[in-house]
């Protein structure tokens, strides 16, 4: 997913990248991406529809989650409410959740 010997000449502060999921284990490879990349900034990894809910939960920083009661601004978004379950049950995360609107 990354080149090697890329070159960075932006001073860039966070970095998103957003794809499509057909199997959950393409939103594991994205994570894994992410986190072997191992870059200075935050990075978010996204991949949308139903399989890449996994993806959404996987972000350590800048999860994008839906408040409870509105509808999904992206296919597969997590309601906030719900993060908590997937990263603690699902996926034996920490659920501790800081926000930030």
């Amino acid at each position: 997913m990354f080149a090697s010997g890329c070159e960075w000449s932006l001073a860039w502060t966070a970095l998103q990248v957003v794809l499509t999921a057909f199997t959950e284990a393409e939103s594991l490879d994205v994570a894994e991406a992410q986190r072997s990349a191992n870059l200075p900034i935050p990075t978010v990894g996204i991949c949308l529809g139903e399989a890449g809910r996994l993806s959404r939960v996987l972000n350590r920083k800048f999860t994008p989650v839906r408040l409870d009661g509105l509808p999904a601004a992206a296919p597969g978004q997590v309601r906030m409410g719900g993060l908590g379950w997937w990263r603690g049950t699902r996926r034996g995360m920490d659920g501790a959740l800081r926000t930030y609107l």
